[in-house]
């Protein structure tokens, strides 16, 4: 299987979150066993430079503590423990990009999205994003992929070898907008919150050779429905049931 062949692609948001807080490495590790095909996740970097997977750019939702991620060293965000809406703290820690590498071990497909929200220009992100992937042999199996299409951008212009994908939401309501900005962006990739796909956009989608993933996908009859229009991945906070009815729709 690979990030360009038929099969769709079965994508653990931020893990397998129902076992594990989101982001954490008990949630990739939990989907690793599940069997999915990758993981959805986000990372950042904090006031040392160190690329971390964590979701939001304030602290305050998802641990005990309170501030801002760029505010924070490393040294200081690993005092904090990470929980969950439904799963408790339990000693998980903020992981490093590095870590979750270590995890993987080319097991799994990677989907990447790199957060901006008050980036430290200095860090430059997106080169220590590709270059940790080339370090691990992971580049060809990751998809980089923001809501920012300068971020888009300049991961493409690190290594061409990587797939970069554009992130459109409902918000991106201007016609056809989204194929022009993948195209200025040299995204490989469009990835579309789930309500916006249709028959004929993924037609169009496709026939400028560009993949289509879908998020965040978790009832059974929209699976289904986007596994027939065509697209190459879901990413879902129930990769165990996306499982089960990608399984039952191929036989």
């Amino acid at each position: 299987m690979s990030l360009t062949g038929s099969a769709i692609l079965n994508f653990a948001h931020r893990g397998y979150t129902r076992t594990a807080p989101e982001n954490t490495l008990a949630a990739f590790h939990a989907a690793l066993d599940l069997g999915v095909d990758g993981i959805e996740f986000d990372v950042r970097t904090c006031k040392s430079g160190e690329v971390l997977v964590f979701h939001d750019h304030k602290i305050d939702r998802l641990t005990e503590g309170r501030g801002l991620v760029k505010n924070m060293s490393f040294a200081e965000l690993r005092e904090f423990h990470v929980s969950g809406a439904t799963v408790p703290a339990g000693g998980h820690l903020i992981p490093t990009f590095k870590e979750v590498l270590e995890l993987v071990s080319g097991r799994l497909f990677l989907n990447v999205e790199i957060k901006a929200n008050g980036l430290p220009a200095k860090h430059y992100i997106e080169r220590k994003v590709v270059d940790l992937l080339k370090r691990f042999g992971m580049l060809e199996k990751t998809i980089i992929s923001s809501f920012n299409p300068l971020i888009v951008r300049r991961a493409g212009k690190v290594d061409s070898r990587v797939t970069t994908g554009f992130l459109v939401d409902k918000t991106f309501n201007v016609r056809n907008s989204e194929l022009l900005f993948s195209k200025i962006t040299g995204a490989g990739a469009i990835h579309l919150e789930h309500t916006m796909v249709t028959t004929s956009l993924s037609r169009k989608i496709h026939g400028r050779n560009l993949r289509l993933l879908v998020w965040t996908v978790n009832q059974p009859e929209e699976m289904l429905k986007l596994a027939k229009f065509g697209v190459d991945g879901i990413i879902s906070d129930r990769p165990d049931l996306l499982k089960q009815v990608l399984a039952e729709w191929r036989s």
